[in-house]
């Protein structure tokens, strides 16, 4: 039994306990700052990781919350259909965001229950089957992605996409949603596409994800 551990470097001293555990009941686990050698390419290694696992366990903290790292992690997981385990380090339930919280997760705390489950999915009893076919994921068609510039005239979008996915659109954000602005720096480019800004209508200080924005048509 394969298990992919996902985590922030900010944890590492609990993924690593949790490894030891795991490979003591005999499974073999993949924690980055122990399996990845020099010179190895990250993000292939961690895609062939993810692939091969037959489970990803997800240290989620309030630090993994805001790992983009973490977030691709657990994008992969869920596009490769693999069942997704969530131990609590520090994140009360109600604070864990969708889609995460349509899992069962246990509390740190709680950490033995999941190894008695992995105890016996190990000795085949209670081995969790893959998700079946009748569930299909479907991706919808993409719109075709816009570029924006520096100076750009924006409109923030009323009812923006994915505004749980990082970088996450907070509630002091919402506000603006609807109105006209301007891009007036760079934010951070994602390794998944997204491109985000810092808009002048909160002086910069929150970061905009390109899915929110649309270019403001001139007059």
């Amino acid at each position: 039994m394969k298990i992919f551990l996902s985590h922030s470097t900010d944890d590492s001293f609990i993924a690593g306990v949790l490894q030891t555990e795991l490979t003591r009941l005999g499974a073999e686990v993949f924690l980055d700052s122990r399996s990845l050698q020099t010179g190895d390419d990250f993000d292939q290694v961690i895609g062939e990781e993810i692939a091969a696992s037959d489970e990803v366990l997800l240290l989620l903290s309030h630090a993994s919350l805001k790992s983009h790292w973490v977030l691709l992690e657990v994008g992969a997981a869920r596009a490769l259909r693999k069942p997704l385990m969530v131990i609590l380090n520090g994140v009360l339930p109600n604070d864990v965001p969708w889609p995460l919280n349509r899992v069962l997760a246990r509390d740190l705390n709680q950490v033995e229950k999941y190894y008695g489950e992995v105890r016996q999915r190990l000795e085949g009893n209670g081995r969790r089957n893959p998700l079946p076919p009748s569930l299909p994921i479907v991706t919808p068609a993409m719109p075709p992605k816009v570029h924006f510039d520096v100076n750009d005239s924006v409109v923030i979008s009323e009812v923006p996409a994915d505004p749980n996915l990082f970088p996450r659109l907070n509630d002091e954000m919402k506000r603006f949603l609807g109105q006209a602005t301007r891009i007036i720096g760079p934010g951070w480019d994602l390794r998944d596409g997204t491109s985000t800004f810092r808009l002048e209508i909160d002086g910069g200080q929150n970061i905009w994800a390109d899915r929110w924005l649309s270019l403001q048509a001139e007059r």
